[in-house]
């Protein structure tokens, strides 16, 4: 009866993996400063799309907006990364991250991706110590990825349906360890539909990139994010 209660205690004990939210082990920390990257398009689908790269600036532009007024929270924003680290002669983040973020397979999730891959690789833990370095010894990395963006057409019994979809994967990393302090991701699909008249039957256009950009960036992303303020 003791074994049994011993085993159960233990189980009862552990905690649920971590997958979204606050990692449990930072519960109560608080970044000095904060390095924000540029947004990565992972499909590299931008590089073929101007209005795609739009998009993914304008995103940026939100990303910055919403920690304007967040007090407990410093940091180094995308275009001063961008600037210093052309002034010291160093990759952009782009290329730097090309080098780590080039996996094609397909994953649950990109924290379990950066878990699997990259967390404990020397090569990206010395990227991450370089970078906090060039910024006055920042002891966390803001990573924003878009792990998707789709365009599809299809025909419901009729009616003609042409969406786009996009998601959003953001990560705060621990400098020191390369650890998951906070995850999120958004996923966004918009759509035009229409029944179309003969003899054309045409697919109606898609909705533009530029109605993304106010829809993907929305407060509660952040409700978990260390130091947040509502």
């Amino acid at each position: 009866m003791k074994f049994f209660l011993l085993i159960f205690f233990i189980f009862s004990c552990q905690t649920d993996p971590f997958q979204r939210g606050i990692n449990q082990n930072y519960d109560f920390y608080l970044p000095a400063n904060v390095v924000f990257l540029p947004i990565f398009d992972l499909e590299g689908s931008s590089k073929n799309s101007k209005e795609i790269k739009e998009l993914l600036h304008q995103l940026d532009e939100e990303i910055l907006r919403a920690f304007i007024n967040q007090t407990f929270i410093q940091g180094f924003s995308q275009k001063l990364v961008v600037k210093t680290l052309h002034d010291k002669k160093k990759d952009p983040p782009e290329i730097s991250l090309e080098k780590f973020l080039h996996q094609k397979e397909t994953f649950s999730s990109f924290l379990n991706f950066y878990e699997e891959h990259l967390k404990n690789k020397t090569e990206w833990l010395l990227f991450l110590n370089e970078l906090s370095i060039a910024f006055n010894f920042s002891d966390a990395v803001f990573l924003p990825v878009m792990t998707k963006i789709a365009e599809r057409k299809q025909n419901d019994r009729g009616l003609q349906i042409s969406s786009r979809s996009l998601e959003l994967s953001l990560l705060l990393i621990k400098v020191e360890t390369g650890e998951p302090i906070w995850y999120e991701t958004r996923n966004l699909t918009l759509s035009h539909k229409d029944f179309p008249s003969p003899p054309a039957f045409a697919y109606p256009e898609y909705p533009s990139w530029k109605n993304f950009e106010k829809k993907i960036i929305v407060e509660n992303l952040w409700r978990d994010f260390p130091g947040w303020q509502y």
